[in-house]
């Protein structure tokens, strides 16, 4: 469901999932990440919350694809740079 909300930009949902301890990080049966979505269909609000909710953001799904790679094969280079700077943080921790 994350997946899908995030795909089309419902970020009022993935908030409400979130409040109601639903689990907005969850991998689909392709191994993506509500992350993979939102970077791949240019939801840039939806990647900005999803990274600041703990959203891995160099997880591979199951053809080895990260959320940063669907970020740059749709051309957001605003996410794909959102993204970059989560994954070095997270490479710190």
């Amino acid at each position: 469901m994350a997946c899908s909300y995030s795909a089309i930009g419902d970020l009022e949902s993935l908030k409400s999932m979130l409040v109601t301890g639903g689990d907005i990080l969850k991998a689909n049966y392709d191994f993506q990440t509500p992350l993979h979505a939102a970077a791949l269909c240019k939801q840039r609000h939806c990647v900005d919350f999803l990274l600041s909710s703990g959203a891995r953001a160099l997880q591979k799904d199951v053809f080895g694809r990260t959320p940063l790679d669907m970020a740059l094969f749709s051309g957001d280079a605003e996410s794909a740079s959102m993204i970059e700077e989560a994954a070095s943080r997270q490479e710190k921790d």
